[in-house]
């Protein structure tokens, strides 16, 4: 059975009345992926959740979009893993290049990386700009298979003690 909250993602156009008293809106199709260093790849069993260089938890989410999806867009997402509430949130100005948006990042709450963990999760997207867009859903385990720091630059990553020094220095 779906949440409230998938339903609420799933269920919204974004429409706005035109003036007619009806809004005409129109669907794109879209594919859930996650970006990679080989590009973007179909979202798998899992989902890699990151640790941001403030000790904040994210994963990063983008989708592959039809042709004629418009630019930018506005992302809102949903993930929701088993055991616990959902985390949700919105990103807007998501460029669509090539076919693929922006990464999609959804930040969850200050909880440990470790509660979230091999938890079974949804997960649910829908991209919008004026009257048009796509909603897309999958599944995923919730991993930490990188132990890096990721602060936009090079990654910061623990030496084979566990250390982690933000100088590159152990």
């Amino acid at each position: 059975m779906l949440s409230g909250s998938f339903i609420w993602l799933l269920a919204c156009t974004g429409a706005e009345d035109t003036g007619t008293g009806k809004a005409e809106t129109t669907t794109f199709a879209c594919e859930l992926g996650v970006p990679t260093e080989a590009g973007w790849q179909p979202l798998a069993s899992t989902l890699e959740m990151e640790m941001g260089f403030q000790g904040f938890v994210l994963a990063q989410l983008q989708l592959k979009v039809a042709d004629d999806a418009p630019s930018p867009l506005t992302a809102t997402m949903v993930v929701e893993p088993e055991g616990t509430d959902a985390v949700s949130g919105s990103q807007p100005l998501v460029y669509v290049n090539g076919g693929i948006t922006d990464p999609i990042l959804v930040f969850f709450t200050s909880n440990y990386i470790s509660y979230y963990l091999d938890r079974s999760a949804r997960v649910a997207v829908r991209v919008s700009a004026e009257n048009a867009s796509c909603a897309v859903e999958g599944a995923a385990i919730l991993v930490d298979e990188d132990p890096c720091m990721h602060t936009g630059d090079e990654p910061i990553c623990p030496d084979d003690s566990g250390y982690i020094s933000d100088s590159g220095e152990p």
